[in-house]
């Protein structure tokens, strides 16, 4: 089933502008993981992705009332979240790695889908097949796995072959 409701869509864009908005002034952009990320991601995709370090996620909590399994969603105990080109990452996991190259995954799907296309696909996997088996985060996750066992390759096309 897809999830197309573009009323909510642009109401969830516009939540997200508000919140990279507001979070303009504590962003750090990702070149400062060209070392690590070497082989991983481009000079270029990490220029332009930036991630801010908080105490508490910025989430849309107004999608609880759409869905249960939003709200399900939204109550997880979340270290990360990608808005954009942008990810928030709780001050505790600020030094993981591994979450970092799994949260630039999801910059890359942004990038790819745009934010409409990437909001109503999270949301239609979301209620097809719940978090952990939702395609777009599958892929996160399988991308992760093959970082955390040292191979080195293109996350950006891997990305664009399999979306």
């Amino acid at each position: 089933m897809i999830y197309e409701n573009n009323a909510l869509t642009a109401a969830i864009n516009t939540w997200i502008d508000g919140a990279l908005s507001e979070s303009l002034p504590k962003r750090i952009c990702c070149s400062c993981f060209a070392t690590e990320l070497s082989g991983y991601y481009s000079k270029d995709l990490l220029s332009r992705a930036y991630f801010v370090v908080v105490d508490e996620l910025p989430l849309p909590t107004f999608l609880a009332h759409e869905n249960p399994l939003f709200k399900g969603f939204l109550e997880m105990d979340m270290d990360a979240i990608t808005y954009k080109n942008t990810y928030f990452i709780k001050a505790r996991r600020a030094n993981n790695m591994t979450l970092h190259f799994h949260e630039l995954v999801h910059v890359i799907q942004w990038e790819l889908l745009g934010a409409e296309n990437f909001v109503e696909r999270y949301l239609s996997e979301l209620e097809a097949y719940g978090y952990d088996e939702a395609p777009l985060e599958r892929m996160a996750y399988g991308l992760q796995g093959a970082y955390e066992k040292g191979q080195a390759f293109s996350v950006e096309y891997m990305i664009k072959s399999d979306l």
